[in-house]
């Protein structure tokens, strides 16, 4: 009888042992799956935007209300922060109807003029030929000023035809929250207000550097918890270079 009790405790350590092992693996491959989708998240958006840093970036300082851009294209500020102008966003728009050069409204094909609306949506690009800025908007007619600095509104510079694409130009600055160490996150600004969102958990660290037109970046980032055994976090980082194609 003694030995049945002895050998069913053995059996139930056993069984218990192999529970606890595998879900301790389930759960940290969950958390490893998080982190790198986390990591591939933050990598793939910023290359994407790196690729189109600069693209109908617009002759002025002052972008969708908010000034201070004396760069082109792309600036790194500490190897950790990093600001991008360009459009990011594909058109958000195409131009109902031909327009001539010296026009100061746009008819955008119906619906258009919905994906301009909204604080921080001021700064224009028309064909990838020239800037603008939106003074006003009602329905899908943007009435655009082409020389902000100069004294009333100014037309465009081209013709242009039917179904010419039309772009949003953005300001973007990234960096790493750290303001809680436990849950870093990697935050954009688009410079509309609304100040840094969030656009990865769990990354601890951004390093960006650039040689002539070609960009590195480092993603570093590590698990939601730490391991239940072990008491540590498993880390990771993703690496990529993108070609900075629209730079001068």
């Amino acid at each position: 009888m003694l030995l049945a009790i002895v050998l069913g405790c053995l059996v139930g350590m056993v069984l218990y042992q192999m529970y606890y092992t595998q879900d301790r693996t389930y759960t940290l491959q969950s958390e490893i799956s998080e982190m790198q989708q986390n990591l591939r998240v933050a990598i793939e958006k910023i290359s994407r935007d790196l690729t189109m840093a600069g693209f109908a970036q617009p002759p002025w300082t002052t972008i969708n209300g908010e000034s201070g851009i004396d760069f082109e294209g792309m600036r790194v500020t500490g190897g950790t922060v990093l600001d991008v102008v360009g459009t990011f966003d594909g058109a958000q728009g195409t131009m109902a109807k031909k327009t001539v050069a010296g026009a100061t409204a746009l008819e955008l094909s119906s619906g258009d003029g919905e994906n301009f609306q909204g604080k921080g949506k001021i700064d224009i690009n028309i064909g990838g030929r020239e800037n603008a800025k939106i003074t006003n908007k009602s329905g899908s007619t943007l009435t655009i000023d082409t020389d902000p600095h100069a004294v009333g509104l100014q037309g465009l510079h081209h013709e242009y035809p039917a179904g010419t694409p039309v772009y949003l130009v953005k300001w973007k600055t990234y960096w790493v929250d750290n303001a809680k160490p436990a849950e870093p996150v990697l935050r954009v600004d688009e410079h509309i207000g609304s100040g840094g969102q969030p656009l990865a958990l769990f990354i601890t660290g951004m390093a960006i550097a650039q040689t002539g037109r070609v960009a590195s970046i480092t993603i570093s980032g590590k698990t939601r918890n730490p391991d239940r055994t072990t008491g540590l976090r498993t880390s990771g980082q993703l690496t990529n270079r993108i070609v900075l194609r629209n730079l001068p």
